[in-house]
């Protein structure tokens, strides 16, 4: 198998991964969503629920347990690396959290200066009714988002498509098969402005696993991310604080 043959193979692989995981984790919802049905939960009529059931099932579970599958079932399949962090580690995980934030913050500050639209995540528009559920979020960012998300997309697919393309190129295409994962999750108009930020911020962590070899950093910065959202979405939706942050 030539070069270009190996590339387009990395490619259609890592879609596929991305495919897969986004399948099995839409099944997996739906079959935990009909199992509370059952015992009498109504989970139709509680949106944090089905938030919280989304994470744990879709970005941790399903996300986790297909990059663990196929770091084991496919022979040659690259290693997924997590370590204790060094003081490099460290450096490259607060600084990458550090920009991350820069990016949030600036896109958010350039999108009103210019009066783009800007497509809102469901989690906020879940989150309004029950506001309180953002703060579980937090905990889930740390312990099942970030790290069933970075090992699917920067751990095995990334991994794939950098064992037979240049880093510059491996991180894009990973990060734009990230963003796009994020469609479903979006209402509104400015699709296209959010995932343009998504994208950014995939790059960050991207570089920072390209850079140090850890997973854990991605993972940590990722999760970070997240979870400063979901606190500042919280004071924003809760009255008092609310209307002390305006």
């Amino acid at each position: 198998m030539n070069d270009a043959s190996k590339q387009v193979r990395s490619i259609s692989v890592a879609v596929a991964l991305a495919i897969v995981g986004f399948g099995i984790g839409a099944l997996l919802v739906a079959g935990g969503a009909g199992l509370l049905v059952s015992v009498g939960m109504p989970i139709f009529e509680r949106p944090a629920l089905q938030l919280v059931l989304s994470a744990t099932l879709l970005q941790g579970v399903a996300f986790g347990s297909v990059a663990l599958a196929y770091t084991r079932l496919v022979k040659g399949s690259p290693p997924i690396p997590v370590t204790i962090p060094s003081r490099g580690d460290i450096a490259w995980a607060v600084g990458g959290s550090a920009l991350t934030l820069i990016l949030w913050v600036g896109l958010s500050m350039t999108v009103t200066v210019l009066g783009l639209d800007s497509a809102t995540n469901q989690v906020v528009t879940t989150a309004s009714e029950n506001p309180a559920v953002l703060l579980l979020m937090v905990p889930l960012s740390y312990l099942l988002v970030g790290p069933g998300e970075e090992l699917l997309f920067r751990g095995v697919i990334q991994g794939r498509l950098r064992s037979t393309l240049s880093p510059v190129v491996a991180i894009s295409l990973a990060s734009a098969i990230f963003a796009l994962l994020h469609v479903s999750s979006l209402s509104g108009e400015g699709k296209f402005v959010y995932l343009g930020g998504v994208f950014l911020v995939a790059l960050v962590l991207g570089t920072a696993y390209e850079r140090t070899g850890n997973l854990s950093v991605p993972v940590f910065i990722h999760a970070t991310y997240n979870a400063i959202q979901f606190t500042v979405a919280y004071l924003t939706l809760t009255p008092m604080t609310g209307a002390f942050l305006s």
